[in-house]
This record gives C-alpha cells, structure tokens and sequence, in this order.
C-alpha cells in the first residue's frame, strides 16, 4: 500500500463524492488530518480498530468479509466507488469479525479526528449520513444471509465473476480469482465450485483458458445471477 498526501487530489475526492456535505467544516481542517491510501487487489486497507480515523474508500472496490471463529471467512457483500468505513468504530460498536479487502485497486481517504472528534460526533449534520452508512450495512448484511441460506451456488457465483472478473488488454473479462478462497467465502466445497464452474462453461457462459475463466455471455451470466444482485450493483 502507499499512503500519502496530495492536496489537489484529496480535493477532487472530497468534491467528488460530496464529503464536505458529510463531515461538516472539513475545509477548515488543518491538511496534517488528511492522508490518501492506495491499495493493490489482496491488500488490506484497515489494518486496526481505530476509533479516531475515518476512511472513505473513493475509487475501485473492496471485499466485505465475515470473519468466522473457526478462521474461515463468508463474503458479505462487495462495496465499490463509495463508502464510508471505521463508521462502526467510529461509534464505538465492535467490528472486528469483519474484514476488508481490495477486490479492484483502490483508493481511500484517511481522515484523523484526534481531538475533535466529540465535537464531530454531536454534529448531527455528521451523525445523520453516518447512522444512514450503518442501517445500509445492517441490510447488506441480513440479505447475503438470506442469499447465502436460500440461493444456490448457480446464483452467488455468478454474481460473484461479475464483480471480480478483471479486464484483458485484448478487452476480454477473465475470472482469476483463487478457487479455494473463492469455494470459502461462497461456503461452498471445492469440487462442488468446479462442477458448477464446469457446468457454466458446456452452456457457453465461460471459456477455460489454462486455468482463468473468460466471460464469453456476460448477459447470461447476469441472468444466471438471480433476480437481484447477491453481493451488490451490477455496472
């Protein structure tokens, strides 16, 4: 990761994204608050519980993923373009099962509100954006449950290589993700993965190339998804 400071880009993303209608003053504050982080795929951006520090994620997108006690992991939802993070911490509301993780390189903006952080958090031009942030999270979660428990593995994997799948220099979207974790986070086997991959193939929705899946029916593929997205928006 690399973690830095532009003026003229922390500018853009707060125009961008209208985080100066969230976090009220935020002109005001002195440029030492301010940091932006850039992430690879694999990488995890919040690394600490800080109750202090409030990011954004501003550009690509991040796996949300339930952290279980027996160390596996169940993905949650996916989140892209925008949203806030440490909103949680920032309440003081434990999170730490949670875990996130760079699914297209990405970018976040780090603000640091030691020292004015009670005065923020009374605000309720701040609290109101912040508590609409949480109750989304709550719905997330619960419908992924529900999915997990009522859609087979047809529908959250389709979803699934939509959000994932990268983009070729031949313009070509190829699934690469590593099929053990994948089989995890869509509790799932292994072997039942690659039927199901297997299957998609022989209708014509994926080709495998030596080892990567290239969307050859996208359109299916969003059809196969269910009848609403599992994980998030489709683009």
């Amino acid at each position: 990761m690399n973690r830095y400071y532009d003026e003229e880009e922390i500018r853009y993303y707060i125009e961008k994204h209208n985080i100066d209608k969230i976090v009220p003053n935020i002109w005001k504050f002195d440029k030492s608050r301010f940091h932006l982080v850039k992430s690879r795929k694999g990488e995890h951006p919040v690394e600490s519980c800080e109750s202090e520090v409030l990011m954004f994620l501003v550009e690509g997108s991040v796996k949300n993923c339930a952290q279980m006690k027996n160390g596996k992991r169940i993905l949650m939802h996916i989140s892209e373009d925008f949203e806030i993070l440490q909103d949680l911490e920032m309440l003081h509301i434990e999170n730490i099962e949670m875990e996130i993780e760079t699914l297209k390189n990405a970018v976040f903006l780090e603000l640091n509100l030691k020292g004015i952080k009670d005065n923020i958090m009374n605000d309720p031009k701040f609290l109101y954006p912040m508590l609409v942030q949480v109750a989304k999270k709550l719905s997330h979660t619960t419908i992924a449950q529900a999915m997990i428990a009522t859609y087979n593995l047809e529908n959250r994997l389709s979803s699934y290589i939509i959000h994932t799948a990268s983009e070729k220099f031949d313009g070509k979207l190829v699934f690469n993700e590593n099929l053990v974790e994948t089989a995890e986070l869509l509790c799932t086997s292994y072997r039942h993965l690659l039927r199901v991959l297997k299957e998609f193939c022989e209708r014509g929705v994926l080709e495998n190339n030596k080892g990567e899946y290239v969307i050859t029916d996208r359109g299916k593929l969003i059809e196969l998804a269910s009848d609403r997205p599992i994980y998030g928006k489709f683009h």
